[in-house]
């Protein structure tokens, strides 16, 4: 009888170790599964608004009867940032990501026409959509502050044509070429400086006449709190 109680004492004993072990386990996972959770990096949400100058460019027999040319124009963007991954020495912080930029904008010229017959002064106006993937690098100096640096192609279509003479057929409304910017970030604000070169002729007077924009403009920029939240950045 006091082998059998010993023995029932032993059994007892075993499983409710045995129990504790795998709870003490399962509890363990839950935490690393917890824990690969909190380390995925976000996506950064911002809308940027932009203002600056329009000129053509190429060569002398493109830009032969154009002359004077450059006009204001905006931008509007929204798009989002994601972080390859994240790396630091203790001091400065470093993040290459990839995003992509939705854009609402125009390109716009005040030129002269130099025709065959007649002199006409004129303004050439486009207001496009924008779609432009591009990769970048943040450099965290602190928790507020940050620059950001990036590039990548764009394609844009103008929805909305004016130029001078319908007696031409409509200026190429496709164009396409490279963004590159540089911003300094404190907190949620950017100040961003932004250059689109354009690869597309706009045959303005022809197919043989025209320019490639090109486009500097100064952009304010905010990281939307409710979207992402970056890593470097002070959140509330």
């Amino acid at each position: 009888m006091k082998k059998i109680l010993i023995i029932l004492c032993f059994a007892i004993g075993f499983s409710t170790l045995n129990a504790q072990v795998v709870k003490s386990s399962s509890e363990k996972t839950v935490v690393k599964r917890t824990e690969k959770k909190q380390t995925k990096k976000p996506s950064n949400w911002f809308i940027k608004l932009g203002y600056g100058g329009c000129k053509f460019t190429g060569s002398e027999d493109e830009l032969e009867r154009i002359r004077g040319y450059r006009n204001a124009v905006y931008k509007i963007d929204i798009g989002f940032t994601k972080p390859f991954v994240e790396l630091s020495n203790g001091r400065i912080n470093l993040a290459p990501y990839w995003g992509m930029d939705f854009s609402f904008g125009n390109r716009s010229v005040d030129y002269d026409y130099l025709g065959d017959w007649y002199h006409q002064e004129d303004t050439y106006t486009a207001h496009n959509l924008q779609w432009s993937p591009n990769i970048g690098l943040d450099i965290a100096l602190s928790r507020y502050f940050c620059f950001d640096l990036h590039i990548g192609p764009y394609l844009s279509y103008d929805y909305s044509v004016k130029w001078f003479d319908d007696k031409y057929d409509k200026p190429n409304q496709f164009d396409a070429g490279l963004n590159m910017g540089i911003g300094f970030w404190i907190n949620r604000v950017e100040l961003e400086f932004s250059f689109q070169k354009g690869f597309v002729f706009t045959n303005i007077c022809d197919e043989d006449r025209g320019g490639k924009t090109n486009i500097l403009l100064l952009k304010l920029g905010y990281r939307l709190p409710t979207l992402g939240k970056m890593k470097f950045h002070k959140v509330n």
